[in-house]
């Protein structure tokens, strides 16, 4: 049903599916204490179970949807962007939830296909990238900064391709910040030069011509 539900064509529908599956996913990882302190905790750790099993057939079907995505194409304001954004949420709520020891495994699973999203380089060829591959940076960048070592090693572990895919996106979207920064940067300082120009008020302009003067005879 869920997996029906995130392949709607209603964006509404399938935005509900994908947020009842990482409830699924935080449900799957209750403490064995919690099972301890609760007293139907054989009944508790079959619907785990289930849970598990579950989200294990469920999310090669996000991958593989994503997937289908990509090659369909995605315009710019499309309602499927919001869907996109919601598997990868989704995708990244197991890294969540994830034991510390297995979080950089778990980041090495994921990226591959927040990689696939991306276009390949030469980045500067495109006058405007591509919806996917702005949405894929922006949840890379969020896990490198949030979670650095782990995603360093979790970087270790690609294959050169992915990797060099990945160095040239991060790249890029740095030189493109900086490019950004430095245009709001010009544009404050022109701003703030006219306001000057402004402040200063009109200048008194003499017209008589003194050059032939030569004081009193």
């Amino acid at each position: 049903m869920l997996k029906k539900g995130f392949q709607s064509n209603d964006a509404t529908v399938s935005v509900t599916s994908l947020q009842c599956i990482r409830t699924l996913i935080l449900l799957s990882t209750k403490s064995t204490n919690d099972l301890i302190n609760t007293t139907e905790s054989t009944t508790t750790s079959a619907s785990m179970e289930i849970s598990n099993n579950f989200i294990k057939a469920l999310i090669p079907q996000l991958v593989i949807f994503l997937q289908n995505i990509k090659e369909s194409g995605l315009e710019q304001n499309d309602d499927k962007s919001n869907i996109v954004e919601e598997i990868i949420k989704t995708l990244l709520t197991i890294n969540t939830v994830a034991n510390e020891s297995q979080k950089s495994l778990v980041i090495a699973v994921i990226l591959p296909t927040l990689i696939n999203l991306l276009e390949n380089p030469p980045l500067e060829s495109y006058y405007q990238l591509p919806q996917l591959h702005t949405i894929s940076v922006k949840h890379i960048l969020s896990l490198a900064t949030s979670q650095p070592l782990n995603f360093k090693e979790a970087i270790g572990l690609l294959s050169p391709q992915l990797k060099t895919k990945l160095e040239s996106a991060i790249r890029f979207n740095v030189l493109q910040e900086q490019a950004t920064q430095q245009r709001l940067q010009q544009e404050r300082e022109r701003k703030v030069n006219e306001q000057l120009e402004l402040s200063k008020g009109p200048s008194i302009v003499l017209k008589n011509d003194f050059s032939d003067f030569s004081g009193f005879s």
